[in-house]
């Protein structure tokens, strides 16, 4: 099942790049058939949750085909997006922005029913997505716009859900996307604005007894909240 999932996802982020790449078709037929297959499976994956189905394996629990099916359609609605701004300036910064917001929200409601193979599998594929579309001419701006919705939307989940792996997880994510392009001439000032938000982010929703970060008791050193700001200090 969670090959599969993967399988899904991949299918949908490389059938944009794959046209992109062979010329078949039109940039807005490529983003209206990669939105009708993000709408296709997050609708399948919510009609087997109502149906309660399941892998059918006692020994594999955690391969819940609704989430897995969910998750996949959510990466696809990130490539889809990422692609109409970043690659083809179909939607301007703002309506991007309140775009990825919505996704972002959906995955983050959808991850409350489903649990955590969909937030794990979301938040990979939504990290991963901008390298595996990729641009000759690459747009900074767009791209680490798209990331602090990510990282919002990932700390959030954490958050709510007090899963430290996740957290964990999206600040490695970030810290990846911070160095990468230094070594590719990528563009300074959105690094740096992305590297401001994302130790916001990080103060405000994984740092605890800070704003709205667990409460961890006085006296006591959280390692998690400690690690998460040292990486984006260093």
């Amino acid at each position: 099942v969670w090959v599969g999932g993967i399988a899904l996802a991949l299918g949908g982020i490389f059938l944009v790049r794959y046209t992109i790449e062979a010329g078949l078709i039109g940039p807005g037929m490529r983003i209206i058939l990669g939105g009708l297959l993000a709408l296709a499976l997050v609708g399948l994956g919510e009609f087997t949750r109502r149906r309660e189905i399941l892998a059918g394996f006692a020994r594999f629990n955690t391969a819940h085909i609704p989430s897995v099916l969910t998750a996949a359609g959510t990466t696809v609605a990130y490539a889809v997006i990422y692609a109409a701004f970043a690659l083809y300036n179909f939607l301007s910064p703002g309506l991007a922005f309140l775009l990825l917001g919505a996704v972002a929200l959906a995955t983050l409601a959808a991850a409350l029913l489903h649990g955590p193979a969909l937030a794990g599998l979301g938040l990979v594929g939504a990290f991963v997505t901008p390298a595996l579309i990729g641009s000759t001419q690459p747009n900074y701006w767009a791209l680490y716009l798209y990331l602090a919705v990510v990282t919002a939307a990932a700390f959030l989940l954490a958050r709510v859900r007090l899963w430290r792996w996740l957290a964990i997880t999206a600040a490695v994510f970030s810290l990846v996307w911070l160095i990468l392009p230094l070594g590719a001439g990528g563009e300074m000032y959105p690094q740096i604005v992305y590297l401001l938000v994302g130790f916001a982010l990080a103060l405000a929703l994984i740092a605890s007894g800070v704003l709205f970060g667990p409460d961890m008791g006085r006296g006591r050193l959280d390692l998690l909240s400690s690690g998460v700001l040292g990486v984006y200090l260093l």
